[in-house]
């Protein structure tokens, strides 16, 4: 009992500054984050760091911001640790320190925050921090794409693809390619289109590759259209109407 009566108030204070955010009453929630934080509750000591990172019904203080998110990390917020790795990174608030990043980033990242295995992915990938290792860079890419964020799961495509990180594997390419041209990723979707008219990694099929340079093409994409207008001259009125079935029949994929 004793441990929900100390609970209980931190939770209020969190409610209470969520719905003044929501009605953009930014000093009420203030008001709300700032007793909360400086009682040690980790997810407003982060509320409150990304409202003076912003200057958000503050005066935007970016010395405040990180002393926020220290405390918050201090305590595991993986949250305060990406954003703590983000400010190093960037230059947010403090002086660019690759080093410092990718301590904090490998903390958030651990805890299985996505955008800071990217993140960290890339810092491998250019040696900035850390030793420079493509295999590292691969692995921590993967571990986000996992995740299903299409652009982390393109890179990884990629990567395959061109033999970066690990031994070139088409096969393991085309999966994540055709995870992330699932769900809609225009680029991804004319890498598949490319992939499966110069037959890389599976069987030559221009209907599959007319279809996908129509589904990236039908969001806007010029290239994807100009692809599919040239492939067409090489393509029989049989082939053509596969193409269009595939196209009704695809549904987008969400990411889980």
């Amino acid at each position: 009992m004793l441990a929900l009566v100390l609970v209980a108030p931190a939770r209020a204070d969190m409610d209470a500054a969520n719905a003044a955010l929501g009605r953009h009453d930014e000093a009420a929630a203030l008001a709300a984050l700032t007793p909360a934080a400086e009682a040690g509750d980790a997810r407003a000591q982060v509320a409150l760091g990304e409202m003076y990172l912003a200057g958000r019904g503050v005066e935007r203080d970016g010395e405040v911001a990180v002393k926020w998110f220290r405390r918050a990390a201090a305590q595991g917020s993986s949250e305060a640790a990406l954003a703590l790795g983000l400010a190093y990174s960037q230059g947010m608030a403090v002086e660019i320190d690759h080093k410092e990043a990718a301590k904090w980033l490998r903390q958030a990242a651990d805890a299985g925050e996505e955008e800071a295995q990217a993140k960290l992915a890339g810092l491998y990938l250019n040696g900035l921090g850390v030793e420079e290792s493509e295999a590292e860079a691969l692995k921590w890419f993967r571990r986000a794409a996992e995740g299903g964020n299409p652009q982390y799961q393109l890179n990884v495509a990629l990567m395959y693809g061109q033999g970066i990180g690990a031994a070139k594997d088409l096969a393991q390419s085309l999966k994540w390619m055709r995870m992330a041209a699932d769900q809609g990723l225009t680029r991804a979707q004319i890498n598949l289109g490319i992939m499966y008219y110069q037959g890389i990694g599976v069987d030559a099929d221009l209907a599959q590759a007319h279809a996908w340079f129509s589904l990236a093409g039908g969001q806007g994409d010029q290239q994807a259209l100009d692809a599919r207008e040239a492939l067409e001259q090489e393509m029989t009125p049989e082939q053509i109407e596969k193409s269009r079935a595939l196209v009704a029949a695809w549904r987008p994929q969400m990411a889980r």
